[in-house]
This record gives C-alpha cells, sequence and structure tokens, in this order.
C-alpha cells in the first residue's frame, strides 16, 4: 500500500474516533477531556503528511505542533467564545472547530497526539524502507 493511501485511511480512523470521543461521554476525564484534543494534533500532523508528502517526519511534527499552539493561544484572545454566539451557523462551526478555552493540558494532548503518530509513522518508514 501506497504512505498516502495508508496515510488518507488513518486520517479517516483519526477524524472519526475523533468525533465518538466527543460524542460518547464515558466519565473518564482522559477520555471525555483529552483524547479528542491529541486526536485533534494528530489530525494535522497526518493532513501535513498528506498534503506536503515531501516534508520530513520531524518538521511536519513540528510545524503541526506549532499550529494547534498557536490555535490554542488563540483562545486566550476571547474570539473564538464571541464566535460561538454569532448568528452565523459558519462561523459558530468555525468556534467548534478552534475550541473556545485555554487549557494547558490541551498541549499537553497535543504534544502526546504527535508523538504518537510520529512514532507510528516512524515505524512505517522503516518497514517501507525494508529494515
Amino acid at each position: 500500500m501506497k504512505p498516502t493511501t495508508r496515510r488518507i485511511i488513518v486520517l479517516g480512523v483519526i477524524i472519526l474516533s475523533g468525533i465518538g470521543s466527543r460524542l460518547i461521554a464515558t466519565g473518564f476525564a482522559l477520555f471525555d477531556n483529552y483524547l479528542g484534543d491529541a486526536l485533534y494534533a494528530a489530525m494535522l500532523f497526518m493532513l501535513l503528511l498528506v498534503f506536503a508528502p515531501r516534508l520530513t517526519l520531524a518538521k511536519a511534527a513540528l510545524i503541526g505542533f506549532g499550529l494547534v499552539v498557536l490555535i490554542e493561544l488563540f483562545q486566550q484572545t476571547g474570539i473564538p467564545l464571541a464566535m460561538r454566539s454569532h448568528e452565523n451557523s459558519l462561523i459558530q462551526l468555525m468556534a467548534l472547530l478552534l475550541g473556545t478555552t485555554f487549557n494547558y493540558w490541551d498541549l499537553v494532548s497535543y504534544a502526546i497526539g504527535i508523538v504518537l503518530f510520529f512514532g507510528y509513522e516512524a515505524y512505517w518508514a522503516r518497514v517501507e524502507a525494508g529494515q
């Protein structure tokens, strides 16, 4: 299987899992509060690998983490929170995708998600190289 095909399949699984993590409440804080954040960062990492396949894994990881940190810091402006109560449903959706409240633990979740999928991709790079 080509790396891009595998990555697109994994990306689909990440997205469905992320949606599921937000729709299903388990009462387990790590699952309910932070799994979706880890998957969100993993999704950005995998999107970078799909749409910019020449990026090294390390560059994709750094860019992906940088993007989620910027999004998290943007939440401190209060703009995403204000967007949530906007009359336009597209703007409300944007607020949902961006998140509305800053949380330092989200940064940890993002890092974990990227590190896990970085490891996954590094494994497949070795397999595909025949090592």
